[in-house]
């Protein structure tokens, strides 16, 4: 009664908002009708304004003597690359594929004795020739898109020296990009289901008199907080203990940003801490084991050498420094159980009850939700468990495997009160709190003091070189949430920059990206970056002239190219901004703030729509003669379903990205104080104690690239920066912007401090900027390729085909390739899992390099996913402290699998040009008989002219002639339960891709 109580008070809340503000004047403009328009776009063009100075300043300070000589390899790279697995995950006739091939999987899994896998793959004739048509048809088009694509790539402008990057500062100003922005909020006080901790940061405590280290969550000097993420230090002082002078992010931006003394440094291992030998000498008193090397100097111990024996169990001893691994996981673990309200007893409610859970789920038409025995079990504490992962490598196919320990917890749904768990679905992401920003506009809901409405603010300028300050007050407005809409505008205050933890890439817009090309816009381009050089060498900046003349100067340059600038744009935004008027206007959608009924994830969808920027490329094909094409470069809008979802039966589903993941930890509970790219850096810096990246980019963008099951073979290390970035296509281009609005204090410093502040710096901007033109290079090139655009018309098709049958089927736009990085994966079979501490750990570096990369390299030549059991689990043991637990997916080669082969025994593959060669001569009799055969659904009663009707396209369009992908429907698609990319639904009406055929061998994932 007490939470009921509770709940309603939060939900009654007089004035709801999740932002604290100041409460300031605001004055009357008029009703929102009659004013809004106009005064987004005065707004609108303000930002610009002040976008343009930003963009000037920095190209200035680029030209400077000490900057002007730094460049990197990558500017000039012309070899992009590495898109193919995105064209073979967004494609028609791919996910057709994929859902057939994961359907046969399936019927596979499902007989369990080898005869009754035999005889499921017994087909008649008539079943099995579609099956082999449909592939052939699939492999087909793929190669033709990706060729396609890649002729497109020449077509793109490619410029030099300062009008290149010129061209990357106006490309990345995203003036027409859409963004939805995840603000820093603590977890609110009345959902305490939302505030699971993440792991701490370890502190050496003490050493007990037997020289066995004591390891404690390391607190904040100032407010004495756990710290959970990275964390900021005062450059050592002789004889200052390191807590002393350690504080956490929170105070560190309330009282000490960009103080030069104080350097960021990520989450790491605490083990990374241990430099001194004569320490290590202490923790070891093994016989075996000499303390000093031949030249009697005294040796380090800590890393573990490979030939020293130290002690593992002799007479009950163990060396206490092989003891480290298990002291330094019990002691992540015993932290990750300690909440911040850990000593309030824990309330008895109703949901505990698992007879209510289940009576309550399947009133909603859930089946098996939660259905597993121990979803239902009082217990709430993650248990401690022993994972373990095995291949086989080199060239005599050694054993190898890698334990490591995890603690894995069922989704937040176990703690969410009953009556809030419907709430919980629809926002998939959690507590965060979210904005939308459409150029330089930001717009959100649930700030205080806002007329209980929308506010629109300017965005904080991207960090190009150095932060640009715009002054002390910017003009704001607030649309009320009354029926009226009324329109206020106020002189806000700017404060603190904005701590932002993530950032999800909507729209990328089509200015300054190549897609214009061959327009007569791209001469209006070509000389607004003239303008924008010619600018850049004002004298603006001379120390010489008053600040009233460098202003006078530097607004005079600003303003032409603004009138260029309008010219260019002018088009795009009237139709981006009378949308977003539009929808706040629009009565249907409610701006007052809710938790439970309008949220800022639900407000920031009800801006967008769907119908005019849902389509992968260029925008909605029904344009009138008025509305520019392309609208934009590239759109990753989808619909919220399918998140929660997502189900990998093969390796041709797509996984989540590394965003997504990230943002379902708030939906499993988890309440993360470090951004995204900290925590990505978290997995080489803290559980891997690897005490920094291993390869090239990484820095910048922290994954490993190589891609599992044998798909596009170049490996990370090898890499250039487009093979990199396009590996997660989407998570590059958020995590491009999230870099965008942090300065060089939210940086962990190289080792030589003064290379951070200079070259570094500047060469770390530029490769991020690189890797933007990158991206959107390959991006213009696919959508100017007509075979691609016709073959991902099905993402917004919304009544008919895979995307009728399937909404998150959409979502495959957001993923990434299936990683082969060991342990990198949270989510799974509906848990969420904290991975401590790898067991390398205690290796030299060059050691833990070769198990890492033999765990890796070995899952990068695995078959397929493995799917027997449970999903990608396989347990072997439940006990609650420890148990072995074979992650399927993250396995390499296994040589006792039946589908065991290896690498080179692939077969003959023909060149594009011996298919193409072969294929031409039987398209037309194969499209013929695919329309006799495609919606066969019983041979002995259905004709042919009833097959031809149905054509290629399961839609119904009638054309008997074409394949989907140039009718830009669907592929001969039924229900089903397969699932593929997005969640349970299926293609194909029940039939299956024949037994192991497969798509596109090779480098390709098809």
């Amino acid at each position: 009664m007490a939470r009921l109580k509770a709940f309603d008070s939060f939900h009654r809340s007089s004035e709801p908002n999740i932002t604290q503000a100041p409460d300031t004047l605001w004055e009357p403009i008029g009703p929102g009708k009659a004013h809004l328009l106009q005064e987004l776009e005065t707004l609108y063009w303000t930002g610009v304004k002040s976008e343009l100075e930003n963009i000037i300043r920095t190209l200035r300070v680029w030209q400077q003597p000490e900057y002007a000589d730094i460049t990197i390899s990558d500017e000039n790279d012309n070899n992009i690359h590495g898109f193919d697995t995105f064209l073979d995950q967004v494609c028609q006739e791919a996910r057709a594929f994929a859902i057939r091939y994961g359907e046969t999987k399936l019927q596979e899994m499902a007989n369990n004795k080898p005869i009754e896998a035999i005889l499921a793959r017994n087909l008649s004739y008539q079943e099995a020739l579609k099956r082999v048509i449909l592939d052939k048809r699939a492999e087909y088009f793929s190669k033709k898109i990706k060729e396609e694509v890649r002729e497109q790539l020449p077509t793109i402008p490619r410029l030099s020296g300062v009008e290149l990057r010129a061209w990357m500062l106006l490309q990345n100003a995203g003036f027409l990009d859409i963004d939805k922005l995840i603000e820093h909020r603590p977890p609110l006080d009345k959902l305490s289901f939302w505030k699971r901790p993440a792991i701490p940061q370890l502190t050496l405590s003490k050493f007990t008199d037997q020289w066995v280290p004591q390891f404690a969550p390391m607190q904040c000097a100032e407010c004495k907080a756990t710290i959970r993420g990275s964390m900021f230090t005062k450059w050592e002082q002789p004889g200052e203990p390191q807590d002393s002078r350690t504080i956490c992010e929170d105070c560190y931006r309330s009282h000490h940003y960009g103080d030069e003394s104080i350097f960021k440094r990520y989450k790491h291992c605490v083990l990374s801490d241990f430099a001194e030998s004569s320490t290590s000498r202490k923790m070891c008193r093994c016989k075996d084991v000499s303390h000093y090397d031949p030249q009697g100097c005294p040796r380090n111990l800590f890393p573990l050498d490979k030939e020293d024996k130290h002690d593992s169990y002799v007479s009950g001893y163990q060396c206490t420094i092989l003891k480290l691994s298990n002291l330094v996981t019990f002691a992540k673990y015993q932290g990750l159980l300690r909440t911040a309200k850990a000593k309030r007893k824990r309330e008895r409610r109703m949901s505990d009850a698992s007879w209510i859970s289940k009576v309550v789920d399947r009133s909603r038409g859930r089946q098996g939700y939660n259905a597993s025995p121990q979803t239902h079990e009082t217990k709430r504490q993650p248990a401690l468990r022993s994972v373990t992962e095995n291949t086989r490598q080199g060239n005599h196919r050694d054993p190898v495997s890698s334990t490591t320990s995890a603690a894995t917890e069922s989704k937040a749904d176990e703690d969410i009160p009953l009556f809030f768990r419907h709430f919980t679905e629809k926002y998939p992401f959690g507590n965060v709190h979210m904005a939308l920003r459409v150029g330089p506009l930001v717009i959100e809901n649930g700030v205080s003091h806002t007329k209980a409405g929308a506010l629109i603010t300017l965005r904080e300028s991207p960090v190009f070189h150095e932060r640009y300050e715009r002054g002390t007050h910017q003009r704001s407005l607030a649309v009320g949430g009354d029926s009226e809409r009324l329109l206020w505008h106020q002189q806000r205050q700017i404060g603190q920059p904005k701590r932002y933890k993530a950032l999800m890439k909507q729209i990328v817009g089509a200015p300054f990206t190549g897609v214009l090309s061959q327009k007569p816009e791209s001469e209006q381009e070509e000389e607004i970056i003239g303008l924008l050089v010619a600018a850049s060498k004002q004298p603006f900046d001379n120390p010489g002239l008053p600040i009233i003349e460098q202003q006078r100067i530097l607004d005079a340059a600003s303003s032409s190219i603004l009138e260029k600038l309008k010219s260019l744009l002018n088009s795009r935004v009237d139709i981006y901004l009378s949308s977003i008027a539009q929808r706040l206007l629009d009565p249907v959608n409610t701006l007052r703030w809710s938790a439970t009924s309008n949220n800022c994830q639900n407000f920031c969808n009800s801006l967008i729509d769907s119908n005019l920027f849902e389509p992968l490329t260029n925008g909605p094909c029904t344009q009138s003669s008025e509305t520019p094409s392309p609208l934009y470069l590239m759109s990753f809008v989808c619909p919220p379903e399918g998140y929660l979802n997502n189900k990998i039966i093969s390796k041709f589903d797509v996984p989540s990205g590394l965003t997504e993941e990230y943002l379902l930890r708030f939906h499993y509970g988890r309440h993360d104080e470090a951004d995204i790219i900290d925590t990505l850096q978290e997995y080489w810096y803290d559980w891997g104690a690897f005490s920094s990246t291993l390869y090239k980019y990484q820095d910048l963008f922290p994954w490993d690239c190589t891609e599992a099951y044998r798909g596009y073979p170049t490996k990370c290390g090898d890499c250039n920066l487009s093979k990199h970035v396009w590996a997660f296509p989407f998570d590059s281009w958020s995590i491009v912007a999230l870099h965008l609005y942090r300065d060089k204090h939210m940086y962990q410093p190289t080792l030589d401090a003064d290379s951070k502040i200079t070259h570094s710096w500047l060469q770390d901007r530029l490769m991020i900027l690189t890797a933007s033109s990158i991206l959107s290079r390959a991006a213009a090139a696919m959508a100017k390729s007509p075979t691609f655009c016709k073959a991902t018309a099905w993402l917004h098709s919304k009544e008919k085909g895979l995307r009728r049958i399937d909404p998150s089927l959409a979502r495959v736009k957001l993923g990434g390739i299936h990683r082969a990085q060991p342990f990198s994966h949270y989510f799974e079979a509906g848990t969420y899992s904290h991975y401590f501490l790898a067991e390398w750990a205690l290796k030299k570096r060059k050691d833990k390099i070769a198990d890492y990369e033999a765990l890796r390299d070995g899952r990068a030549k695995r078959r397929d996913v493995r799917t027997g059991g449970g999903g990608r689990f396989s347990e072997t043991g439940r006990s609650p402290s420890t148990f072995n637990e074979s992650f399927d997916w993250f396995r390499g080669l296994d040589h006792s699998d039946v589908n065991y082969e290896d690498c080179n025994d692939r077969g003959t593959i023909l060149t594009y040009a011996q298919f193409e060669q072969q294929m031409n001569t039987s398209l037309a009799a194969t499209f013929i008989a695919d329309s006799q055969l495609d919606c066969i659904q019983n041979i002995g009663q259905t004709t042919a002219d009833a097959a031809a009707a149905a054509a290629n396209c399961g839609s119904g369009c009638g054309t008997a002639s074409e394949p989907s992908h140039v009718c830009g429907s669907t592929s001969s698609s039924g229900g089903g339960g397969s699932s593929c990319g997005g969640g349970s639904s299926s293609c194909g009406g029940g039939s299956s891709c024949g037994g192991g055929s497969s798509c596109g061998g090779g480098g390709s994932s098809f």
